[in-house]
């Protein structure tokens, strides 16, 4: 190899090695394509989670959570809870629980109520604990199933 193929090596390993290094030198939040420091997974999260959300209450007051589908005629989780969320804030949550409450007639007839509401829970405890209710619960709208 000739000397200046080898100072070419060296400098490209340098420029490499430098560029591996790079995020280290950065602050922790700050993140950068293509060399990533994943700030959302190297950070401590809440354990404090809030998610808005419709639920389904049948004849005897048993609750359980809609699809996407239903709750906002999508398939993406979270797509469907920004729709709820911009619903609540925009003042259309009675609108869009009657939208449900149509869409859930068709699909789960037992069902007799539909529940926009938004609920704050401590996440591990969930999870850890098995305890499922949550701390806070507002409800937004509640509407009838129509028959």
């Amino acid at each position: 190899m000739s000397a200046a193929q080898r100072a070419f090596v060296y400098a490209f390993s340098l420029l490499v090695l430098g560029a591996m290094l790079s995020p280290l030198a950065r602050h922790p939040d700050e993140d950068s394509f293509p060399l990533s420091t994943y700030p959302m997974f190297s950070r401590e999260r809440p354990r404090e989670m809030t998610m808005t959300h419709a639920v389904g209450v049948d004849a005897e007051g048993r609750t359980e959570p809609l699809s996407p589908r239903l709750s906002s005629g999508n398939r993406e989780v979270l797509q469907s809870m920004v729709v709820l969320q911009q619903a609540v804030h925009g003042g259309r949550a009675q609108a869009q629980c009657e939208a449900i409450a149509a869409r859930v007639a068709e699909a789960r007839p037992h069902l007799a109520q539909v529940v926009i509401e938004t609920i704050t829970f401590d996440a591990v405890a969930y999870f850890e604990e098995d305890r499922r209710e949550p701390d806070v619960r507002d409800v937004h709208a509640r509407c009838e199933v129509p028959r």
